[in-house]
């Protein structure tokens, strides 16, 4: 179900590799970049990262899973101890769970997304600047990135926007769900103003249609 988010990812990294070897390269060498699927299994990940290896690849681009970012993360580190001649660097593209850049930091990580902590303070100051939000609905994907934006808007929540409450928590199988309409009825029920999401993909897709759907 999440497919198309690994896809639409793998066409702008193409485009961008074409466009660079069209005008030459870096440094005259010309990219080439070879698609892994790893399904979003953190094994599969780490049992793909041993073949890119071991062909010669040591450039390695994932975003879109912290699961499989912090499996990947955790081989490279173990990789380059061991062969310290030939390291391997990880290119983080999307990947914001705040552990990865906390606990989980590595020196072989290039993150260029922002943390679940900047973009949660970030959207809880613009919701106090606006008044029109008083109970909060939170609805995440229920693996590492949901529990880290659960926390983030609970801790943040007192400091940012004063005078805006939780009023429901909620996780989601990710990729799972085919019918989002129980999940709008409990934020009916709820009372809820306004709803702070982590879902993406067909996921977000499902949200947004059954909103629409109950008007």
């Amino acid at each position: 179900p999440l497919a198309p988010i690994g896809e639409s990812s793998t066409k702008h990294l193409q485009a961008k590799f074409n466009s660079i070897n069209d005008a030459g390269g870096i440094n005259g060498q010309k990219l080439e970049l070879v698609v892994m699927d790893s399904e979003g299994n953190p094994e599969k990940a780490q049992v793909l990262l041993r073949q890119a290896v071991d062909s010669g690849i040591h450039y390695i681009i994932q975003g879109t899973s912290s699961a499989v970012g912090a499996a990947l993360g955790d081989a490279v580190d173990k990789y380059n101890r061991r062969n310290p001649e030939t390291p391997v660097m990880l290119l983080d593209h999307t990947n914001s769970d705040p552990g990865l850049t906390g606990e989980l930091c590595s020196y072989w990580r290039f993150s260029f997304s922002p943390r679940v902590t900047t973009r949660t303070e970030a959207l809880l100051r613009y919701i106090s600047t606006q008044g029109r939000v008083k109970k909060l609905f939170v609805l995440t994907p229920d693996y590492s990135l949901g529990r880290a934006i659960e926390t983030s808007v609970q801790a943040a929540l007192p400091r940012l926007a004063k005078g805006v409450e939780i009023v429901g928590v909620e996780r989601v199988p990710l990729g799972k769900v085919r019918d989002y309409a129980p999940y709008l009825a409990k934020i009916r029920a709820s009372g809820a103003d306004g709803v702070v999401t982590g879902l993406f993909g067909a996921d977000a897709i499902g949200l947004m249609k059954a909103a629409n759907e109950s008007g």
